[in-house]
């Protein structure tokens, strides 16, 4: 049979029970070389296997949601259709203090007198809160320290475009 795509979730990362590029290897896929420049410090794998684009995502659900809805699922939505994948940014404000490291934050976004405010979704095993929390992303490539209440740049999810 053929497929379009492959979807994994779980065994991206380093340690011994994470084994996808192995079996990746072993299959005889070609992986895409530089995940960071997709995702920042996030686990993940891209690959070709025979005619399919495989995509091996993160088991932690925050990673996972991260992935699905900056990576895949705008890769996805271009196949089939030929106008490109809109990315819609709003201006948030900061409602905590990020000390962060680089990478992405993943936020949910609350009304609060008359701004949006970005509001931190919990990173930990097994929390499917993320999936419906998680309403956008704001990139920290450099992870410089954010304050409260500084304005950012958010970057929208699918389920606040489409809902």
């Amino acid at each position: 049979q053929s497929f379009d795509f492959v979807i994994t979730v779980g065994g991206t990362g380093q340690g011994k029970s994470d084994v996808l590029r192995l079996a990746l290897k072993r299959a005889g896929a070609k992986q895409s070389e530089d995940q960071t420049k997709l995702s920042s410090s996030l686990p993940f794998v891209c690959a070709n296997l025979k005619d399919a684009v495989l995509f091996g995502l993160p088991g932690n659900p925050l990673g996972f949601v991260n992935i699905v809805q900056r990576v895949v699922l705008p890769v996805i939505w271009q196949s089939f259709r030929t106008d490109p994948f809109f990315v819609r940014r709003q201006k948030v404000f900061m409602g905590f203090d990020y000390e962060g490291k680089a990478g992405d934050i993943c936020v949910q976004l609350a009304p609060f007198e008359g701004k949006v405010i970005a509001l931190p979704v919990q990173k930990g095993s097994g929390r499917s809160s993320a999936f419906r929390d998680a309403a956008a992303v704001i990139p920290n490539p450099q992870g410089r320290k954010i304050e409260a209440g500084e304005a950012v740049e958010a970057q929208m999810f699918f389920n606040g475009l489409l809902g």
